[in-house]
């Protein structure tokens, strides 16, 4: 069977489910007055965001009523993450200068702060073991104790300035990311980087070269991290590395055929679930066994074409992702609903629509790039506003 006659009969499955792909019960929506929310972190029962245009900072909601708790102020550069109690983030001090803040959960708080040039803005904010990682566009990554703020550790991933660096991944006493320098005479190179979470000091690097004139290393999509492999992507390849030596393990291709060519589909970052890791295409949603890099889904659909808003989260066997199955004919750029994919059935257990009419805005547009998942619920972003959905 053709790519495009897959893609219609999934389409067509998916209608014919009727009552059986519903929208889910929407428990509330919260608007903060300003234009789009950034990544999303629940901590403590409380939901935090903020825009990463603009200067209104922070926002902390409470995840049960959808009201506003607190502010904090600052243009949120990196972040949010949550160790339970706490939420760190780095914001804009100025054009040049990132703060590194702790909050407290609950009421906003200010704990500490740590400062300097161009600290923050490169990716997510991460925390584990007590330590609160930044990955800086100056080109270096940065430990603190989570506790007090203190500066326990800076590697330089790019002599440079910081090209194409990735969130942080972390398991057994490493943290993983990806990042370097643009190509030029004197080039590190880009990598992905594993370094020891304790001291900062490299364990291993590695170079993603998927075409021959990529001497350098490609960039490289946001790495993750279970039972003692590293998943990466870059380009349209997928990667199992030993996380403790960076040796390849193994390593697939996705190829699809489009206008009767075929191309070379890049992919969406690893999500590893229950001992398989998957990746998002323009054309569909794959699965592969973690150990062996064996195929174990393949899933066609309309996916968004920019890798940075292919996300996926995973709960009680189903992924979650937005895409736009319901529209086959729409712009490329319109995804409109949230979907539920259980793993057993490999159908559709139910979708959501995450854009809706607003004065301001086409709903057909604008994308919804964040949510989370928490317990029973998921909690997503899209325009001026960020609503918590039953899962």
């Amino acid at each position: 069977m053709s790519q495009r006659l897959r893609q219609a009969a999934t389409i067509l499955a998916l209608l014919l489910l009727g009552s059986a792909v519903g929208a889910q019960e929407l428990l509330w929506e919260a608007r903060a007055g300003f234009r789009d929310f950034g990544p999303i972190a629940v901590v403590d029962g409380v939901v935090v965001s903020g825009p990463p245009n603009g200067d209104r900072g922070l926002v902390g909601i409470d995840a049960a009523s959808g009201r506003i708790l607190w502010r904090a102020k600052g243009q949120v550069a990196s972040g949010p993450a949550g160790d339970g109690r706490h939420v760190y983030a780095a914001v804009r001090v100025d054009q040049l200068v990132h703060r590194v803040i702790a909050l407290d959960a609950k009421t906003g708080k200010q704990l500490w702060a740590a400062e300097g040039e161009r600290w923050g803005g490169a990716s997510r904010v991460h925390v584990a073991d007590g330590r609160v990682f930044v990955v800086g566009l100056d080109g270096k990554a940065r430990a603190f104790d989570a506790a007090t703020g203190k500066l326990l550790w800076t590697f330089t991933y790019s002599p440079g300035k910081g090209y194409c660096p990735t969130d942080i991944a972390s398991a057994d006493g490493r943290v993983y990311f990806g990042g370097g320098e643009s190509a030029h005479p004197r080039s590190q190179g880009v990598n992905l980087w594993a370094l020891d979470a304790a001291t900062g000091q490299e364990v291993w690097h590695y170079a993603l070269k998927p075409e021959r004139y990529s001497r350098i290393g490609e960039c490289v999509q946001a790495p993750a991290v279970a039972n003692g492999i590293v998943a990466l992507t870059g380009s349209n390849l997928i990667l199992g590395l030993d996380a403790a030596s960076g040796q390849v393990l193994w390593q697939q291709a996705v190829l699809g055929v489009v206008d009767g060519f075929e191309r070379r589909r890049p992919l969406s970052a690893p999500h590893i679930a229950d001992g398989r890791v998957y990746a998002i295409y323009e054309e569909g949603l794959a699965g592969w066994d973690l150990a062996t890099g064996a195929r174990v889904l393949s899933f066609d659909g309309r996916f968004p074409p920019a890798e940075r808003i292919r996300r996926i989260e995973s709960a009680d066997g189903r992924l979650y992702f937005t895409a736009n199955f319901e529209q086959p004919e729409a712009s490329r750029n319109r995804q409109g609903f949230l979907y539920a994919l259980d793993l057993a059935s490999g159908k559709v257990a139910w979708s959501h629509r995450v854009n809706r009419p607003s004065q301001y805005s086409d709903p057909d547009t604008w994308p919804t790039s964040e949510f989370t998942l928490d317990r029973d619920a998921i909690y997503y972003e899209n325009f001026q506003f960020l609503a918590k959905l039953r899962r």
